[in-house]
């Protein structure tokens, strides 16, 4: 297997992982990588659009249905009025929180396998070829 099919391969399991997970909380894989990349201080729409590679039509789908489950919060683009920053709310936040202990509990188990410096690489690894792929993205 070459570098390639192994990051495909990681991620296709990475996101079964999170699909089963997020379930949990009636949440698509969507709507939870959707709430596990709003900040604290919020996004606007446009920018988490962009950061997960969604286009803005099934952005909108999907913030209007995590809406409803009362997981979000839209307020008005304090730097600019045209547009909506989403914030999570107490629900949200609690749901993140929680989605996130399952996650690292997994991750944790499987990594129990690796001695520290074994692991430490592949931190290293997964950091390096992360912001390499997001420097270059627009190029990709």
């Amino acid at each position: 297997m070459n570098l390639i099919e192994h990051l495909s391969d990681i991620s296709l399991n990475y996101f079964a992982l999170l699909r089963k997970l997020s379930s949990k909380y009636d949440l698509t894989l969507s709507q939870a990588l959707l709430l596990l990349y709003v900040p604290y201080d919020g996004i606007s729409v446009s920018d988490l659009s962009e950061k997960l590679g969604i286009d803005i039509s099934t952005m909108t789908r999907n913030i209007q249905r995590i809406n409803k489950q009362g997981l979000i919060n839209r307020r008005p683009n304090e730097n600019d009025k045209r547009s909506i920053k989403l914030f999570l709310s107490k629900r949200g936040q609690k749901i993140v929180l929680l989605l996130n202990d399952d996650i690292s509990n997994k991750i944790s188990s499987v990594l129990s396998k690796y001695d520290f410096e074994q692991i430490e690489q592949i931190q290293n690894s997964l950091e390096s070829i992360g912001w390499n792929l997001y420097l270059n993205r627009k190029d990709l």
